[in-house]
């Protein structure tokens, strides 16, 4: 691939292995989305294509006719590999790159390009079976400008070389099966810091030092997420601090994680978000939902794995119970928030997602109610079983999908003596009903007892006139961790509310 900053386009090809999974097999179809293909070549030979008329969500399938199947030849046969390769440019209009100009980087002279495909992008950077049913690895060459730096989500297979005047290539290889909206790259003017022999933060040079210093834990998290999952498959762990526009917290790119540079505190403060990335190394990545309806399995398993490892790392065994306690809470806002936009489907653990854009169902729900089945279960069965039971299912699973029914099927089959705790556990109300779970948490309230209390305080010093601070309790809250304080603050608001009506 070719990166064209003058033109915000990339060009290049792309080259299948395939596998006929069936006899008399004629077609191969991929998913793009505003690209503009050149040939197409089946073992050297030119290809008949069509590109079908652009579907407003799912972009236009690229329908190739395997030449075999049209000249008399034999039919191709179940097992039979076959070499596909398309020449393809893409669109400034990709929903999958986000070029950015110098001014909005932190140096403020160079651009910079970054991709995100989660959750049907990558069909806008290249041509691909874009569904997280399907798992490939793959190899990479990209030719960048001479003073950038490219990186991918995949390790490095050979020193960068100089392509033509003002030019070099990288290379990447990822040997790990991963689903397509997880291919990822970064180009900019980049440095490196090692804070580990497979950990690295990269980020532009005057930001690389501060990351360094406030993701300087990511060794410590990934060696705890290893204790409760499962040795690490993927070879380094990095992390890349992008420019402010990056839209989401951080993204589990495998072997390089992506992050907004929000996160850099100057106290490591909100370094959690890293072990919530570490957490998808195994759950997401290596474990992958098979479709969208089943995000879930992604992101509330991730949950689940973020808040042990951060129980683990701060050494606070309220810590669990305390996150566990705000990811409730920001659950009922989204189904508020969904309930009052006439989209309360979508609070479904399963939803039906025939027609929808996956990313119009983003929300806290797959995370949190998610989350709360696998705590309610865990409640069940006991907390050591329940970690056992976790590494079981990342190696039943790892390198492969998953949906709902198996991981239930699953699930049943290791605890087939546990049948009278798992009695009334009604699996069909907790993927397909709407809404909050029938079943409410009951948490440990130490943490959120405290921040309650000076809350509280904060209300009443606000409406008699003192000073916020001036309470000794305050001193307190700068001992805190941020999600406490920020549940702290979100608390002084609602008392604050509270005392108002009463006033009223």
């Amino acid at each position: 691939m070719d990166v064209d900053f003058d033109g915000q386009v990339i060009q290049g090809s792309v080259e299948y292995t395939v596998e006929i999974m069936a006899d008399g097999a004629t077609a191969f179809i991929l998913d793009t989305s505003i690209i503009t293909v050149g040939t197409v070549l089946v073992d050297g030979e030119r290809a008949r294509w069509v590109q079908h008329r652009r579907h407003s969500i799912y972009g236009s399938a690229l329908d190739i006719r395997l030449p075999g199947a049209e000249s008399g030849a034999p039919p191709y046969t179940k097992g039979q590999l076959l070499q596909v390769k398309i020449s393809f440019c893409t669109s400034p209009r990709s929903t999958a790159i986000q070029w950015l100009p110098p001014e909005q980087t932190h140096g403020g002279k160079r651009p910079y390009l970054f991709t995100q495909g989660q959750a049907i992008h990558s069909r806008s950077l290249l041509p691909c079976q874009d569904c997280p049913s399907v798992k490939i690895t793959y190899e990479a060459k990209v030719t960048v400008p001479a003073w950038a730096t490219c990186l991918m989500s995949a390790l490095e297979s050979a020193q960068p070389q100089a392509a033509g005047p003002g030019k070099r290539t990288f290379s990447w290889k990822q040997s790990v099966p991963m689903p397509s909206y997880l291919i990822a790259v970064a180009v900019g003017e980049l440095e490196s810091r090692e804070i580990s022999p497979r950990c690295c933060i990269w980020s532009e040079p005057g930001v690389v030092d501060k990351a360094a210093f406030d993701f300087s834990q990511t060794e410590e998290f990934l060696t705890a997420a290893e204790g409760l999952a499962g040795p690490y498959e993927w070879g380094r762990y990095d992390v890349l601090c992008l420019p402010p526009s990056f839209p989401y917290g951080g993204m589990e790119n495998p072997c390089l994680t992506f992050v907004t540079p929000t996160l850099l505190s100057g106290d490591k403060s909100l370094a959690f978000v890293i072990a919530h990335e570490i957490s998808h190394s195994w759950t997401g990545n290596l474990v992958t939902n098979r479709t969208w309806e089943h995000f879930w399995l992604n992101e509330g398993w991730t949950m689940w794995l973020e808040r042990n490892i951060m129980t683990q790392v701060t050494g606070d065994a309220d810590y669990y119970d305390f996150d566990a306690m705000q990811g409730y809470h920001s659950l009922a806002d989204s189904v508020s928030l969904f309930e009052g936009t006439g989209a309360l489907a979508l609070t479904k653990l399963v939803p039906d997602l025939d027609g929808v854009d996956p990313d119009d169902a983003f929300s806290s729900v797959p995370y949190e109610k998610g989350f709360a089945l696998l705590n309610e279960l865990q409640r069940r069965v006991g907390v050591k079983e329940f970690h056992a039971f976790a590494k079981e299912y990342i190696k039943e699973f790892r390198r492969s999908t998953v949906d709902s029914d198996e991981f239930k099927a699953f699930f049943l089959g290791k605890f087939q003596d546990k049948t009278s705790q798992l009695d009334g556990f009604d699996w069909d109300a907790w993927f397909y009903d709407a809404g909050m779970p029938a079943v409410t948490p009951t948490f440990n309230k130490t943490l959120s007892e405290e921040s309650e209390g000076l809350a509280d305080v904060w209300a009443k010093a606000a409406q008699t006139g003192e000073s916020e601070l001036a309470n000794p309790e305050a001193a307190k809250f700068e001992a805190w961790t941020s999600p406490q304080k920020v549940f702290t603050a979100q608390e002084a608001e609602r008392s604050r509310a509270r005392l108002a009506d009463f006033q009223i």
